[in-house]
C-alpha cells in the first residue's frame, strides 16, 4: 500500500508549482490545478509500481512516475482548457 498522504503532498505541491510558474492568463484555477496534479501523481505512482517491482516508498522510479504524472495531468488540463 503507497503512503497516500506523501503522493497527496506531492501532488499539492506539484500543482501549486504550476499554478505559480505558469503565466497570468491561466483559466485553470489553483483549486483546479491541484486536483488535476493530486490525480496525476496518483495516476504516475500506480503507473510507475506497476513497472517496477521495488518497495513503494523507497523506489525512486515510483517517485519519479508520480512526479511526471502530475505534470503531465496538469500540462494537459491547461492545453485542454486553453483550447476551449
Amino acid at each position: 500500500m503507497p503512503p497516500i498522504p506523501l503522493f497527496a503532498i506531492l501532488g499539492v505541491t506539484v500543482g501549486l508549482i504550476a499554478h505559480i510558474f505558469v503565466p497570468k492568463h491561466q483559466r485553470l484555477g489553483a483549486v483546479t490545478t491541484t486536483i488535476l496534479a493530486t490525480a496525476g501523481a496518483f495516476g504516475g505512482e500506480y503507473a510507475a509500481s506497476q513497472m517496477v517491482d521495488a518497495d513503494h516508498a523507497r523506489s525512486a522510479a515510483v517517485w519519479v512516475g508520480s512526479f511526471l504524472g502530475a505534470a503531465a495531468l496538469v500540462l494537459a488540463g491547461m492545453m485542454l482548457r486553453k483550447s476551449s
